[in-house]
């Protein structure tokens, strides 16, 4: 269980959810996120998962990681997975 203070909105529209984040992104964090977008694929049926990541600053390698495999997870749930808001520096 987690503090919900600091916890990073899972947001349904329609069929999708688009999870925002924003700021700096502890390890804790980045573990729960994968949970808690895991289970609300399962219990919402989405068809997409659309990740934000325009507000965030500074992207680790842990992050990346962490998202790659939420993107990979999902895509066994049959979830299609999009990351936006990448910057170039990011990417590469």
């Amino acid at each position: 269980m987690h503090d919900d203070d600091f916890a990073i909105p899972i947001v349904r529209l329609w069929e999708h959810l688009l999870v925002p984040i924003q700021g700096e992104i502890t390890d804790q964090q980045a573990a729960e996120l994968s949970s808690d977008v895991l289970e609300a694929i399962h219990t919402t049926a989405a068809a997409n998962l659309l990740i934000d990541v325009s507000g965030v600053a500074v992207m680790d390698s842990h992050l990346c990681a962490t998202l790659a495999r939420l993107a990979a997870s999902a895509r066994m749930m049959g979830v299609h997975s999009v990351i936006s808001g990448l910057t170039p520096e990011i990417v590469m």
